[in-house]
Formats: C-alpha cells, structure tokens, sequence
C-alpha cells in the first residue's frame, strides 16, 4: 500500500473525544498526546443552556 495516498488521519491509532459542552477540556485533551482531538458539537446544539458556550468554541477553533 502506497502510504502517500493515504489520509493523515489514516496513521493516527488514538483518537480523544472532547464534548463540546466542556471547552475547559481542550488544552487538556491537545496536550494529551492523542494523535487527533475531535471536538463533539453534537450535544452543545441538543442543550439550550450550552448555546452561549457555542461562541467559545467559534473563537477556539
């Protein structure tokens, strides 16, 4: 297999998961060593008092 085709994300093994409704969580989770920090909005858009923490996220990221 030709490993210049493939996707960065391909040869990351440790993928960590931060909610978006804990943006306290990020500078931990990017000095965790993970290979990748994924940022799950899903839950900050399902919880009305999580909206505000929305424009934390859009300057953070």
């Amino acid at each position: 297999m030709n490993t210049s085709t493939l996707s960065p994300l391909a040869t990351v093994f440790t993928f960590l998961f931060v909610p978006a409704t804990r943006p306290e969580r990020l500078a931990k989770a990017l000095g965790s060593g993970a290979g990748a920090v994924i940022v799950d909005l899903e839950m900050l858009w399902r919880r009305p008092e999580s909206l505000p923490r929305a424009s934390i996220w859009r300057r953070r990221l």
